[in-house]
């Protein structure tokens, strides 16, 4: 049980340097209307962990103020509103990191926009893949009157093209509505690159932008590691509440002491 508890005392002391704050922290960002250029939105409501809710003011400047939490931190449960409007940067609010140097920007559309966005995109890909598959079944109508294949070859060329459309329509799907995200205003230098194909109604070659960055896999790798974050703070909380299980069973100031302070602790670390 000493080794235990050691051990605990251990990871403690670990968390409570990494979650001892010098003072307030203050996120400044501002909300803008996507492909506006640059228009600022106000009364757009950010909720986050850990600060008190803000508002964007005329000039969609808004300012968070964290009294727990440190440069650097994740923010957490994120809730950015408008009546009427809809978040559209959403990647980048689930990657959201604290910085007082840096204003975080949140854009937002019309509610509405994103969907009618991804209709069109889709339907445009839709049309070229459609178009694509129909012309392989002609081809292989002609292979079979011309007897280049047999029935059997022919069926199994019909499902496989089938197939192939499926995944196509998958695949545009799932890259929609990150072509009806992109903002205009704010463009990477993938973005710039995806877009100039999208306008030019190369749908597959805007798709191959983002997958030869392996964009999509990135994002994911990176929101995997916050939750891998989020994960360990909830095993060090537990193993808090346990040491404090443990004190509690003694009556020793020198164990009130202790427990009192890993309750601040525990409250520090699980407050964001």
């Amino acid at each position: 049980m000493g080794r235990k508890i050691a051990h605990i005392l251990a990871i403690c002391t670990t968390i409570s340097v990494i979650a001892t704050a010098n003072g307030e922290v203050r996120q400044h960002g501002i909300a803008l209307l996507q492909n506006s250029g640059r228009q600022p939105l106000p009364q757009v409501t950010v909720m986050v962990s850990g600060a008190a809710p803000a508002t964007s003011d005329s000039h969609g400047q808004f300012s968070l103020h964290f009294a727990t939490c440190n440069e650097g931190d994740a923010v957490r449960t994120v809730e950015i509103g408008k009546t009427g409007y809809e978040l559209v940067n959403t990647r980048e609010v689930e990657l959201w990191n604290i910085s007082e140097t840096d204003t975080f920007t949140v854009v937002l559309c019309p509610r509405g926009s994103l969907n009618e966005s991804r209709r069109r995109y889709y339907k445009l890909g839709e049309d070229r893949y459609r178009s694509l598959y129909q012309q392989k079944l002609e081809e292989l109508d002609r292979a079979l009157a011309d007897r280049q294949i047999i029935e059997q070859q022919y069926r199994e060329k019909i499902i496989e093209a089938g197939e192939q459309l499926q995944l196509a329509l998958n695949r545009l799907e799932e890259f929609c509505d990150r072509f009806a995200r992109i903002n205009r205003d704010m463009l990477s230098e993938l973005d710039r690159r995806a877009l100039a194909l999208l306008d030019a109604g190369d749908i597959d070659g805007a798709i191959n932008v983002y997958e030869e960055a392996h964009i999509l896999e990135t994002f994911n790798e990176k929101r995997q590691l916050l939750d891998s974050i989020a994960t360990q703070k909830s095993h060090v909380a537990d193993k808090i509440r346990e040491e404090i299980r443990l004190l509690e069973q003694s009556n020793s100031p020198q164990s009130i002491a202790r427990r009192d302070s890993l309750l601040h602790l525990l409250e520090t670390t699980t407050s964001h």
